[in-house]
């Protein structure tokens, strides 16, 4: 009888783990696909400045201007990517939250399904004895 209530809670806590994977999952998934956009956003910049750097050595009106016009570029990249870093930093701190409350979860949950399954165990040894 012993075995069978062991291999349900077993079952029980099989279960939980693979929730519990589920969720780390969806945590990871959300993380990435968040800094993904944020380095898409970073290669966008980086193109985008590429691009206007060609466009000014067509348009300047001497080298004065060329480089006056490549540093102001240069500064308005710098200012993108602080901005895009940032972000990209906040979602990594949110993200803490998440994973935290994941943890926490998890844990609670192991401990209760251990708690279950000691006290059954020594239940049914008492009252083989």
């Amino acid at each position: 009888m012993m075995e069978n209530n062991y291999f349900g809670q077993f079952g029980i806590f099989s279960k939980a783990a693979a929730e519990s994977a589920k969720e780390l999952e969806t945590i990871n998934t959300k993380l990435i696909e968040q800094l993904a956009v944020k380095n898409i956003d970073l290669f966008n910049s980086a193109l985008e400045m590429s691009s206007q750097f060609g466009s000014l050595v067509g348009e300047a009106k001497g080298a004065q201007e060329l480089v006056s016009e490549q540093l102001k570029l240069t500064s308005e990249y710098n200012g993108k990517v602080i901005t895009t870093i940032k972000a990209a930093t906040e979602i990594v701190v949110k993200s803490k939250d998440d994973y935290q409350g994941w943890f926490e979860g998890g844990l609670q949950a192991v401990t209760d399904t251990a708690q279950s399954i000691v006290p059954t165990a020594k239940t049914q040894t008492k009252k083989a004895a």
